[in-house]
């Protein structure tokens, strides 16, 4: 499998800012994806932190975001995942909060959490069912033709 290049407001392994959390206006962060395969016309997206007390926390998921055959770079802006749809065709599914779109980090107060972005490049669009990201990721993983991933931290 390819690897995407992701560039988000924090480095990999770096500290999120609070503007991006529930500390802050919980904007969804701008991130850059880069040297996406030619053949991939879609991404999805999945946002998760494993170290939440009742296991993975997902904060966000997304797919058939359409980047148009051949597209080598790809933003998702700054409050893109706030929206109550990503654009034409994109679907956003349930948080673990209850709702679609963006959900920040929001850890309890202590050790700090991992946020693991990761991206996924597809050539067609996919069915998705139930919405949930074990559901999502079961797909994405068999049909992805590239992949791209970026950790942040964040501490209350």
């Amino acid at each position: 499998m390819k690897t995407l290049k992701i560039s988000a407001p924090f480095n990999n392994g770096g500290f999120i800012a609070d503007r991006y959390t529930c500390k802050g206006p919980n904007m969804f962060p701008q991130i850059s994806v880069s040297e996406i395969p030619a053949e991939a016309a879609y991404l999805a997206i999945v946002v998760d932190d494993p170290d939440a007390p009742g296991g993975a926390f997902t904060h966000f998921t997304a797919w058939n975001v359409a980047i148009g055959q051949g597209a080598k770079n790809h933003v998702f802006e700054e409050a893109w995942g706030n929206k109550g749809a990503g654009g034409t065709g994109s679907v956003f599914g349930m948080t673990d909060f209850g709702k679609s779109g963006w959900g920040g980090p929001c850890p309890p107060p202590g050790k700090p959490h991992r946020y693991f972005f990761k991206i996924y490049a597809l050539k067609d669009q996919i069915e998705v069912q139930s919405g949930s990201k074990i559901e999502l990721e079961t797909i994405v993983e068999r049909l992805a033709i590239a992949k791209g991933e970026t950790v942040g931290l964040y501490k209350r």
